[in-house]
């Protein structure tokens, strides 16, 4: 007898994701997974959102860097002769914590400056300019590089910006992991939980937290220092910890 019950679901979910390296055609597996999140939401035991979700990293192997990056003309970068003082008004107004550094123009990125390395550069003249070995190497990938791939070689290199390519090697945008993140999650947010806050007191210790809440944000309300790491948001930190996205539920 088949077990209708939400651990029974669960169960076969699992199977489906064991035996994945085994089927013939990876869209044997979406459909197989698509047929059992109706199932699941025809008997109440999947919410619509939780549905959404797995629809989300499902749908992450068929969109590419292009649909989500950031575009060249919206990228806050600097030239490699840029002095401290310009790249610090720089980052306080564009909020970024990583700013691609070029050369002539922005087709010619040679490192990306995090915000936290300013940190090494206290005490120089506001005049200087930025020495080239605090930069970090860019990681450069096609505009059709698909998400699913993109997010696990952001993990494996540790990294958390991409600098999106055109057919011409010209710089066509930028994508994080933020935005791969928001892409699973955030229609999902935007459409549901518009707004809701992004912190909400459960109990007298415990809380709701949005995943988009930055963290800087989330110390300062919760008066704690998280690890550092190539992360802007709760979401990304948590990515940073497992080194993958979490499952629905999981604690």
């Amino acid at each position: 007898m088949e077990d209708d019950s939400g651990q029974g679901l669960l169960g076969r979910f699992k199977s489906l994701l064991r035996k994945k390296g085994h089927l013939g055609d990876s869209s044997d597996l979406t459909e197989e997974i698509h047929d059992l999140m109706d199932e699941g939401q025809a008997k109440g035991l999947v919410s619509n959102e939780e549905s959404d979700m797995v629809f989300g990293v499902l749908d992450l192997k068929e969109t590419k860097a292009h649909s989500i990056m950031v575009p060249r003309i919206e990228i806050s970068s600097a030239p490699v002769d840029a002095s401290l003082g310009e790249i610090i008004r720089l980052v306080a107004n564009c909020g970024h914590t990583r700013i691609p550094i070029h050369k002539e123009n922005i087709d010619q990125i040679v490192g990306i400056l995090h915000a936290k390395d300013l940190l090494k550069l206290w005490g120089e003249d506001s005049h200087s300019i930025i020495p080239s070995h605090i930069l970090r190497e860019p990681y450069f990938v096609p505009e059709n590089k698909p998400l699913n791939d993109l997010l696990k070689e952001l993990k494996e290199k540790k990294n958390h910006l991409a600098v999106v390519t055109d057919e011409y090697g010209g710089t066509a945008g930028i994508v994080t992991i933020e935005d791969i993140l928001e892409e699973i999650v955030g229609e999902i947010q935007d459409e549901h939980d518009n707004d809701l806050p992004l912190i909400t007191k459960l109990d007298e210790d415990r809380f709701l937290v949005d995943a988009r809440l930055e963290a800087n944000r989330f110390e300062e309300a919760f008066g704690i220092k998280l690890p550092e790491g190539d992360f802007e948001s709760v979401g990304g930190f948590i990515i940073h910890m497992l080194g993958r996205i979490p499952e629905g539920g999981e604690t």
